[in-house]
């Protein structure tokens, strides 16, 4: 009897302790990823915002990334999008459209898919870079994230 009055008790505390520890927050990643010129979706964003609260998506890992690229460093131009990055980043790797592309995410070729998307969404501009910019990822990058 006594042993199972201490178990009670002990479970009890438990239960309470985790009732009361703060659940860590969640990043608002879109608001960050906002501020750095990015749209979740053209097509549904909706969709999107359900896969950035979805651990097992790989898009909290990609936004995380992508915000590591940009360093709060808006690009110029047009809004580059979220989920087309990540088709961009899945060619890349020769993954399907539709296949999933395993975290973490190389962030070289985050940078080079948000390259990727950046001419897409910008191609007026993009044709009048020199061409050594437009051949090297990196200086095209700098050129779009001038700091």
């Amino acid at each position: 009897m006594k042993k199972s009055l201490v178990c009670s008790a002990v479970l009890a505390l438990a239960l309470l302790v985790w009732c009361l520890t703060p659940v860590a927050a969640q990043p608002n990643y879109e608001a960050e990823l906002q501020k750095c010129n990015v749209i979740l979706s053209a097509t549904n964003p909706d969709m999107v915002k359900e896969w950035l609260r979805d651990p097992n998506s790989g898009y909290p890992d990609l936004a995380k990334t992508l915000l590591e690229v940009l360093r709060g460093c808006p690009p110029k131009g047009n809004t580059t999008v979220l989920d087309a990055i990540m088709g961009k980043l899945k060619i890349l790797n020769n993954i399907d459209p539709n296949g999933f592309l395993q975290p973490p995410y190389n962030s070289a070729q985050v940078k080079q898919a948000f390259v990727n998307n950046w001419k897409d969404r910008n191609s007026g501009e993009w044709g009048t870079l020199d061409k050594s910019v437009r051949d090297s990822y990196e200086k095209a990058f700098r050129h779009i994230c001038t700091r």
